[in-house]
């Protein structure tokens, strides 16, 4: 994910975060506005000729404080997403199989029928029900510490923010985030 200011007679007016190369999703005339930008950057910023971006003398700390926490969120779950594959639905299905190969391990005599989720990834996961389920257990497993790692980064970042009694203070924590690796997670 990229993230853009969009900047109008020398002062950041918007942010965007995108996959997209911003020259395909506007006129060039209005690609031409925007600069990539670190998690730093935020609305109402002064954008310099060098490329660099002051604070305003008005910054509303508040409202920066504001936009920071909202983009703790987003870079959260863009964390999430290098470990889980987004989506609502998604979600359901791994919960829903998480909640199921919990079920498998600790029944003394499962029946494949009330298994539905984990009987659907025979062949493919796993060449019995049972390998399934242990290896969706010991994928949940992993994603808990990975998420519970990144869920603790999110929320201290957010607290910190809140703490911030300066625009540089709160800048620096984004900054300063550092997020569980993919590969860390996998080792999980």
């Amino acid at each position: 994910m990229t993230r853009y200011a969009r900047i109008y007679d020398g002062k950041v007016v918007e942010i965007i975060e995108t996959d997209e190369l911003i020259s395909s999703l506007y006129h060039p005339d209005v690609a031409a506005t925007f600069a990539e930008v670190d998690g730093t950057v935020v609305e109402g910023m002064i954008a310099a000729s060098d490329g660099t971006f002051t604070a305003a003398a008005t910054v509303d700390l508040p409202t920066v404080k504001t936009q920071l926490t909202a983009l703790i969120d987003r870079l959260a779950e863009t964390e999430r997403a290098n470990f889980i594959t987004p989506g609502a639905g998604q979600a359901m299905a791994y919960s829903e199989k998480a909640a199921q190969a919990k079920a498998w391990l600790a029944a003394s005599d499962p029946v494949t029928a009330d298994y539905p989720m984990l009987a659907a990834e025979v062949g493919i996961t796993g060449e019995t029900i049972g390998d399934v389920a242990a290896a969706v257990n010991a994928a949940y497993l992993a994603w808990v510490t990975t998420g519970a790692a990144i869920e603790a980064i999110r929320l201290q970042a957010k607290a910190d923010i809140a703490s911030a009694e300066t625009l540089a203070a709160a800048q620096a924590i984004i900054a300063g985030i550092i997020w569980p690796s993919a590969a860390e997670g996998a080792s999980a």
